[in-house]
């Protein structure tokens, strides 16, 4: 009779484990999104100010030194951003940082490589549902847009959805590569969720 008893406690210890993973992915969630919306305010702030001071005829505010690619950013936290992007089917509005690394994972979306608006932007993200989470569900011809620091919108939509393994580097920056393309990753982890999008419009 003792073995009913012990797949009982193992079944109570894992069902807790899992209250308290599924409780920790939520908090974390909460806290990324947090995270994003407080710098995309300060990234809104800080971008607003130089561009005010470039139409009054001053210097723009905007570092030269600080471009990335070639794309002028803006220092938040001492992090430097190259703009923002909105998904328009989930109302989502994220900044999106320079510099990819797992710290920074954690607080928004990175540029992984390549340059708006020529040269084959990919965007990665976590898939928190206040990240990128929101992709996986993403239709094809939905509108995708980014603002750069210095007030320039490019509209996008998304052309095609694909699932590569974490390993498919070479697949992931594609020989024939899109305008731009957002990765995040599936509720596995061990695949990529990969969209590529098309300009339709840009620069004004």
């Amino acid at each position: 009779m003792k073995a009913p008893r012990t797949y009982l406690v193992l079944a109570l210890v894992c069902l807790a484990a899992a209250l308290v993973l599924t409780g920790y992915n939520l908090y974390d969630a909460r806290r990324a999104g947090l995270e994003a919306a407080r710098h995309l305010a300060a990234l809104q702030a800080v971008s607003g100010q130089a561009l005010n001071r470039r139409a009054a005829g001053g210097q723009a505010g905007l570092d030269p030194g600080q471009a990335h690619e070639g794309m002028p950013t803006v220092q938040v936290d001492g992090r430097p951003y190259i703009g923002e992007i909105i998904i328009e089917a989930y109302g989502l509005h994220l900044p999106v940082m320079a510099d990819l690394s797992s710290e920074n994972l954690r607080m928004a979306p990175c540029l992984y490589r390549g340059a708006l608006p020529d040269n084959h932007p990919v965007i990665a993200g976590h898939n928190y549902t206040s990240h990128f989470g929101p992709l996986l569900t993403l239709s094809t011809g939905s509108r995708v847009l980014f603002t750069d620091t210095l007030g320039r919108t490019y509209t996008y939509r998304v052309a095609k959805r694909e699932t590569l393994a974490d390993t498919a580097l070479a697949d992931l920056l594609d020989s024939r590569p899109t305008d731009l393309t957002l990765v995040t990753c599936t509720l596995s982890g061990y695949t990529r969720c990969v969209l590529r999008c098309e300009l339709v419009d840009g620069g004004r």
